[in-house]
Formats: structure tokens, C-alpha cells, sequence
């Protein structure tokens, strides 16, 4: 059997690299079907396969620094799992966006999501094609598992809730990220888990024109309430034409 060594795009190092999961197994686990297989869906040219796994990545991180990751990805998943049972969450008063405030260890959250974007821009997967932070790479590997990730000017993100869009199957779908926009050089590349759009501003500001910033402080997060044709917007953007598996 290969070992499979090669250089961690992590730690830097020759080690034995394994099976990571560009988007942890554990933010997909709730789609598996009876058959313990996903539907998986390519979108160019259109067509759909059965598979027992998926959105992983055998040649970019060691054991050490994929396990690195862990306790974040377990965390970000139970809390996306509590948001959609709605617990613990209240309004925000605002007039510019209709949003829910929730208490949240936002280290855990944001280093979960970033160490996302970040495996995504590595991998030379097709599926991840559309991420290229170039040189905003090495930035970015920089401040995973560091503190310095906090920094609410550091690669801001925004959550939306997906809940006015539950008539629509596409909702419940996931999708490696796609790129948004270039808007005054702000970078704009989008996540869709089941029944939530990510979005990351790959730059260092946040221009508030654009989105509201889902970080208030180190203990609580917004979720944006996404207008129904926002929504519908963003999954024709990103679902073109899915009328014949849908």
C-alpha cells in the first residue's frame, strides 16, 4: 500500500498524507440517504451519481494538523444542528436587516469555516475550482488555530439562515464554494450547507454596503434572516438548471 508522503500544506512538512474532508464529514452526515450513500450532483455538464463519500482531499494534510481541526468542525456542526431546531436565539433590533443574535464560542466558528475556505483554495479537487485565494493563502494558514483569527476585520463572513426558502429542494443541498463577485477588490466567495449560505469576504475589511458582518463579539453571532428572493437569487446563481434531477 502507497504512504502516500508528501509536503502538509499546513505545517510545511514531508509527512504521510491522508483522506481530509474539504468540508468536514460532519456538516453532511444529515444528508446521507437509507443507503448510507449521498446524491451527488455535477453541475457541468449536468448529471448525478450515487457515492459512499465525498468533498475530500487525499493530498494536502497530515493526520496531525487535519486533526488540528476537529473540535471546531464538532462545534460548528452541533451549532448549525442547534440554529435549525432554533434554540437559543433572540432578535436583533435592526433596521437595515432582519437578524437573530445568538450566544456562540466564535473562535471555534470562525476557525471551522476559515480552515473551509482554506482547504478549499489548496485543493486541486475540481469541485473547488472556484476558490483561489493566491497569495491570501499563506495569510490565511497563518491564523488558523492561532487567536489572531478573532480579528473581526480578518476575513469577515456572513451567515444566512435559509428558513423563508424551505419550499425550494435545492435549500437542502451542499456546495463547495462558489465565487461570488469581485466588488472594489472585496473577494466574495459563498458555502451553501443545508439550510445556510456562508459567505467570506477574502480580504481584511468589510465594506458594510455589501454584508453585514455576522461577527457582533467573541461570544455572539448574527444570522441574517435571508429575504425569499435573496435566497432564490443566490440558488439559481449557483443551481442553474437542475430540472431534470430535482
Amino acid at each position: 500500500m502507497s504512504s502516500n508522503r508528501g509536503i502538509c500544506q499546513l505545517c510545511r512538512q514531508e509527512k504521510k498524507l491522508i483522506k481530509s474532508h474539504v468540508i468536514p464529514k460532519c456538516f453532511h452526515k444529515n444528508m446521507k440517504a437509507d443507503t448510507n450513500s449521498y446524491f451527488l450532483v455535477h453541475l457541468n455538464p449536468l448529471s448525478s451519481q450515487t457515492i459512499g463519500d465525498c468533498l475530500f482531499d487525499k493530498n494536502i494534510l497530515c493526520a496531525s494538523c487535519d486533526n488540528s481541526f476537529s473540535s471546531d468542525e464538532k462545534y460548528t456542526s452541533i451549532f448549525f444542528e442547534s440554529l435549525r431546531s432554533s434554540k437559543n436565539q433572540k432578535e436583533i433590533e435592526s433596521s437595515q436587516v432582519d437578524a437573530i443574535s445568538v450566544k456562540a464560542d466564535i473562535y471555534h466558528i470562525k476557525n471551522c469555516l476559515l480552515s473551509i475556505l482554506w482547504r478549499m483554495s489548496i485543493s486541486k479537487r475540481l469541485t473547488n475550482g472556484l476558490v483561489h485565494l493566491k497569495e491570501k493563502e499563506s495569510i490565511l494558514a497563518q491564523r488558523l488555530n492561532d487567536p489572531k483569527i478573532l480579528d473581526p476585520t480578518f476575513f469577515p463572513f456572513t451567515i444566512y439562515s435559509l428558513r423563508n426558502a424551505e419550499f425550494d429542494p435545492r435549500s437542502q443541498f451542499l456546495c463547495g464554494t462558489a465565487h461570488v463577485s469581485s466588488f472594489k477588490n472585496h473577494d466574495i466567495y459563498l458555502l451553501h450547507i443545508p439550510d445556510f449560505f456562508i459567505f467570506f469576504h477574502a480580504n481584511e475589511t468589510l465594506n458594510q454596503h455589501i454584508l453585514p458582518a455576522s461577527y457582533i463579539d467573541d461570544q455572539n453571532i448574527s444570522i441574517i434572516e435571508a429575504p425569499t428572493n435573496e435566497i432564490l437569487y443566490f440558488l439559481n446563481m449557483i443551481y442553474k438548471d437542475l430540472s431534470n434531477i430535482i
